[in-house]
């Protein structure tokens, strides 16, 4: 078997890894949810029933006058708790799960406000301004950590949050305490959320520490490089897979993703080592395959648990494909197949991690965000024109076409409020309109 080196054209990385993945979301978006049934049945009933318990507890201890926040959040947590049956019903399993922990959390927080209701004697107006200046500070020592740290979507969200929280200062300053209240209470909990992805990747992962790291985990592969027997075929194999990841990690650094790019470095390392060891045993480390399966599986589920109703079908299909890969690699273990098993499960791991980064995309997709996006594919169109007209070439003119085609298409998207299909959409007409550009200019 031949083997991969390390300077390997980053473009040809760039090709494998990154170009099928729009075609994914963009068809997979239009796919039905697939539900995830791997959590035991009796496991998650009986945590459905335990919140059904809390639940009637706190309303059995509601006050004769009760606050209107223990009605508002007791009332949020009981449909929740309707919405988690909903979903076991539905087979949907981890869904109906990650529902009734949050309906049970809330019950919970209503029957400490029951017990010490001494946070309901401060004014509504005081509360409010409170909260709207823990937010201004949260926003000032926020603001330059996101702009060093967050991606184009990142940043574009805390923008809108900020814009948000001036208009609950305005409602505030008009006496519109319960609107003002709202739209803060909400900014809060949204910078909390950034704050604690920032910060971890200020902390953990600045963009130092991973070019640190890529230069070390190069260093490991050229050393396995030489160690490494061709005759090896499983250490030859994931020698590649380690080449592999380690330029899809450098495409990632080179994007400003230097979490994810940390996430494929480690793993880069891990496979130059283990080919190592197995070129040197002539065969795979059989004692340590268990652990794989074991760290394997706890990433799948990790990635499951973190979905909740708004996932897109095409990142559920991902996370089901994980699971598959890994029960068939359980399967080739028991036949005796322990290399095959040992490529399973990278493939399983790699597929989850991939459901993760699209589940957190999707996620931070928003009206503004892709109003913006839209805006910037006029401009491209507008731009396009001119130089297209010029040129009198009969490919960039069909190719501008086809941009306002796509264009047309995603704001129809965009007014159904079907976001994740005008971003798709609109990026894909500007990619046109690019492209008809360098056609004219070649000319």
């Amino acid at each position: 078997m031949k083997m991969k080196y390390l300077n390997k054209p980053k473009d040809a990385l760039a090709e494998r890894h990154f170009i099928a993945f729009p075609a994914i979301v963009l068809i997979g978006a239009l796919l039905i949810a697939v539900p995830l049934s791997a959590a035991p049945n009796a496991d998650v009933q009986r945590e459905l029933e335990i919140t059904d318990g809390v639940i009637s507890r706190v309303e059995e201890r509601l006050p004769d006058e009760p606050t209107s926040a223990m009605l508002e959040n007791l009332a949020i947590a009981v449909d929740m708790q309707a919405d988690a049956w909903a979903a076991f019903e539905r087979d949907e399993q981890f869904l109906a799960l990650n529902l009734t922990r949050q309906a049970r959390e809330i019950a919970l927080r209503v029957e400490r406000m029951i017990r010490t209701p001494s946070s309901e004697t401060e004014t509504p107006p005081t509360a409010v301004l409170r909260v709207l200046e823990q937010n201004a500070e949260l926003i000032e020592d926020l603001a330059p950590v996101v702009d060093e740290f967050g991606d184009e979507i990142l940043r574009g969200e805390f923008f809108a949050i900020a814009e948000i929280n001036e208009q609950a200062w305005r409602l505030f300053e008009e006496d519109e305490f319960a609107v003002s209240s709202r739209l803060a209470r909400s900014v809060r909990d949204r910078l909390q959320r950034i704050r604690s992805a920032t910060l971890d990747s200020e902390r953990r992962f600045s963009l130092e520490r991973v070019a640190f790291e890529l230069e070390r985990a190069r260093e490991i592969a050229l050393f396995a490089e030489s160690r490494v027997f061709p005759e090896a075929i499983e250490a030859v194999e994931l020698f590649n897979m380690s080449v592999d990841m380690l330029g899809e990690a450098e495409l990632l650094y080179a994007a400003g993703r230097p979490r994810e790019a940390m996430r494929l470095v480690d793993e880069a390392i891990v496979l130059s080592r283990r080919s190592i060891e197995i070129s040197r045993m002539g065969g795979l480390a059989l004692d340590r395959i268990e652990d794989e399966f074991s760290r394997t599986e706890s990433t799948i589920y990790n990635v499951i648990e973190s979905f909740d109703e708004n996932t897109p079908p095409e990142v559920r299909e991902l996370a089901n494909r994980a699971m598959e890969l890994l029960i068939d690699a359980r399967s080739a273990f028991a036949g005796g197949s322990v290399e095959r098993a040992e490529r399973l499960l990278i493939e399983s791991r790699r597929t989850a991690d991939l459901a993760r980064r699209s589940a957190q995309e999707s996620g931070d997709i928003n009206r503004w965000n892709v109003e913006r996006a839209m805006s910037n594919t006029d401009r491209i169109i507008e731009h396009a024109q001119r130089p297209v007209e010029e040129s009198g070439s009969g490919e960039a003119t069909e190719l501008l076409r086809r941009a306002r085609d796509l264009q047309v298409q995603a704001r129809e998207h965009f007014d159904a409020e079907r976001y994740i299909e005008a971003l798709s959409t609109t990026r894909a007409a500007a990619d046109a309109a690019n492209q008809a550009t360098k056609r004219a200019e070649k000319k």
